[in-house]
């Protein structure tokens, strides 16, 4: 900008500086129109000037302007980038901790629908469970650290709906225990209502 100044500055002299027939002319009526052709002069000189701000305000703008887009682009990508991370790092460990359900209840009740039973069903059956009930604690333990392991994965609500499934599962235990089919019936309907719960979290969470 310095040096476009300075040149206009030159031009501007060089245009305006007298020459010998200038010189000699100053004697003669022809004064008054070289004091407009300088003043014409002048006048381009500034239009020069203010088109030559115009454009490098306006460059300037679009410099910033593309700056700050790019910034922003950068830190739209770095939280879309966050986000598919901790969803996908979220679903791993819903999963897990689903197949450990899974795993407690095909070892604990062998996929059988308990309220068809009869009563010799149900004797059968508990004779069946009762050397698994010391595995099946075992089993609720790990699931329980598991939980409580993952709580910031899961989030408040899957953690809070996990922590009550697994508070049904002692007493379940002890109903097998003393052989109590109304109890296991009643704890059954509950731990099914509970899973309902946790889908309904897990779908919300992932179709949000």
């Amino acid at each position: 900008a310095f040096a476009t100044f300075l040149i206009i500055g030159v031009w501007a002299g060089a245009v305006g500086a007298p020459t010998p027939a200038a010189t000699t002319a100053q004697v003669t009526p022809a004064v008054p129109a070289a004091g407009d052709v300088t003043l014409e002069n002048l006048k381009f000189q500034h239009q020069v000037l203010l088109t030559l701000i115009e454009k490098l305000i306006i460059g300037a703008a679009i410099a910033l302007f593309a700056l700050w887009t790019s910034r922003l682009l950068e830190r739209y990508k770095a939280r879309e980038a966050y986000i598919s991370s901790f969803t996908q790092r979220h679903v791993q460990q819903v999963a897990e901790i689903w197949k450990m359900i899974y795993e407690w209840e095909s070892f604990i009740e062998e996929g059988k629908p308990l309220d068809d039973f009869d009563d010799e069903q149900w004797d059968l059956f508990l004779d069946r469970m009762e050397p698994r009930i010391a595995r099946s604690q075992l089993m609720a333990e790990q699931l329980r650290k598991a939980v409580e392991a993952n709580r910031f994965w899961l989030g408040l609500r899957l953690y809070s709906r996990f922590v009550a499934y697994h508070n049904l599962l002692r007493p379940y235990i002890a109903a097998l225990a003393l052989r109590q089919p109304k109890m296991l019936n009643r704890i059954k309907i509950a731990l099914d209502r509970n899973k309902q719960d946790i889908m309904s979290v897990v779908h919300a969470n992932l179709t949000r």
